[in-house]
């Protein structure tokens, strides 16, 4: 965590050395945007989570909050050789994070974040 927040950190200050080239507020609007989309995933990753469980029908004897490591990976293989045996409970799953996200995807075209620092010409044109 310490080394992604450094990064963060880093990553800030090296946008912020080339500010004249880059429209502040544009940016602010693409974090905004960024930081919802993570809201709204994290929001929702434990319903999304519990109704990929129910699909696929897993079940395990293990106490899931006290497991270690050992023991995770094995309920963590177990639970993907199940999914991977019914893959249309993972498509629904992607469906609905498609769904959650879309919003955030339309928007972060539509103020062209991928674009931030880009000289226009260098743009496409359908944008």
């Amino acid at each position: 965590m310490q080394c992604l927040r450094f990064a963060l950190i880093l990553s800030l200050f090296s946008l912020l050395s080339h500010a004249q080239t880059y429209n502040l507020k544009q940016i602010g609007v693409c974090i905004q945007i960024l930081l919802q989309a993570t809201s709204d995933l994290t929001h929702r990753t434990t319903p999304i989570a519990r109704t990929m469980l129910e699909c696929v029908g897993f079940k395990t004897s293990q106490n899931v909050t006290s497991l270690d490591g050992k023991t995770f990976k094995e309920v963590a293989s177990k639970f993907v050789g199940e999914l991977v045996q019914n893959p249309s409970c993972l498509l629904d799953v992607a469906a609905e994070v498609k769904n959650l996200l879309g919003q955030h995807f339309a928007r972060f075209n539509t103020y062209r974040c991928m674009y931030l620092g880009v000289a226009s010409s260098c743009m496409p044109k359908d944008l």
